[in-house]
């Protein structure tokens, strides 16, 4: 019989045979399982300490971040265990995954669609859309077919415009109580739409967006007489970036921010490592940034609850802008349940509508 670790003679034929290598005892199955969900409680850890530090945990972050952080791990640890045995091919291959996720990354794939989810629903044919309402229909600078929503402020004499930015997973056709009640308070309120939501053609992105918010200003102006630079730019959640970009620009006498971030990078860093999200995240909304080098009064009012955007990231923005932010905490709300306080809501935008010049 020949032996398990050399060449040896074949007792009975007198024969060489080849080498044998002594195989490795079989891994435990579920054992590559176990070691994966171990590095996600671990990271899962690390995220709950750094997120509390922050004053910015969510759920988001729990389950996003702390996953991605352990399949990156396991792959190197695969790898790098293949290729301490000499399995270079099996070692390669962990390398190689890695390289894929590395470029998905990259891409912006995986962020846009986390950033732009979009909402099919569409407003009707441009015309008349009930009592004090209009569908008007507009284009971004680019070429980009758009619609958005025009509702009349009630009452008398002059009135102010509010343009109004609304959030990721929404539609100007899903805003339109948000308008009804602004314009119940003596406003004009025109409610803008961005490519790929509501039916609209093309595909979101920050410039895209930008493209269409400056249409939307001069649609507004144009149906209300209003002058871009005396408009009230009023953003919720993914569209407080919109407004404060053009703030920025010198669009607006006033900003109201409902449910804002600091800018969707330092978002993005609430739930994956900053440099993951530095590779990742191309349409970066920097609010923070762009509301220092404009000069308007801006009200932030942000959830103390929310799972969204943290609460922290209002409290930071208003921080930042100094005593021509002001904060109003929307005490024991979430992201989605804020319009619970409409009535309030609505206060600050006459107030900022009517505040200074």
């Amino acid at each position: 019989m020949a032996t398990d670790d050399a060449v040896t003679e074949d007792v009975q034929g007198g024969r060489d045979v080849a080498p044998r290598r002594r195989q490795a005892p079989p891994e435990e199955a579920g054992s590559g399982v176990g070691r994966f969900l171990a590095l996600v409680a671990a990271f899962t850890g690390l995220q709950v300490l750094w997120g509390l530090a922050r004053g910015a945990l969510s759920l988001q972050g729990l389950l996003l971040g702390p996953t991605l952080l352990a399949a990156i791990a396991w792959l190197l640890l695969a790898s790098g265990q293949a290729l301490r045995a000499g399995r270079w091919t099996e070692g390669a291959a962990p390398l190689v995954a890695l390289g894929l996720v590395v470029g998905v990354l990259g891409s912006g794939r995986l962020a846009r669609p986390m950033i732009f989810p979009g909402d099919p629903t569409a407003l009707p044919a441009p015309g008349p859309a009930g009592p004090g309402a209009e569908v008007v229909a507009y284009t971004s600078d680019d070429g980009v077919a758009l619609r958005g929503l025009l509702v009349r402020g009630r009452g008398e004499g002059p009135r102010a415009t509010v343009v109004y930015f609304h959030g990721n997973a929404e539609s100007a056709a899903r805003n339109r109580d948000v308008a009804e009640g602004l314009a119940a308070r003596g406003l004009d309120v025109f409610v803008a739409e961005y490519r790929g939501y509501g039916g609209c053609p093309g595909a979101p992105s920050e410039a895209g967006l930008l493209r269409d918010a400056r249409a939307a200003v001069a649609a507004a102006c144009e149906r209300t007489g209003a002058a871009p630079g005396d408009v009230v730019l009023f953003g919720r959640s993914l569209g407080t970036g919109v407004a404060s970009a053009l703030a920025a620009e010198g669009t607006g006498r006033a900003v109201v921010l409902l449910s804002p971030y600091t800018s969707i990078l330092d978002l993005a860093a609430d739930l994956v490592p900053r440099p993951l999200a530095l590779l990742a995240v191309r349409d970066t909304f920097d609010s923070r940034a762009r509301l220092l080098r404009a000069t308007q009064p801006v009200t932030v009012l942000h959830g103390t609850r929310d799972q969204v955007i943290p609460f922290a990231h209002g409290e930071a923005l208003a921080a930042a802008l100094g005593p021509r932010a002001r904060l109003v905490p929307l005490t024991g709300y979430d992201h989605n349940d804020v319009f619970a306080r409409a009535s309030l809501i609505h206060d600050e935008a006459v107030a900022a509508a009517r505040g200074p010049r």
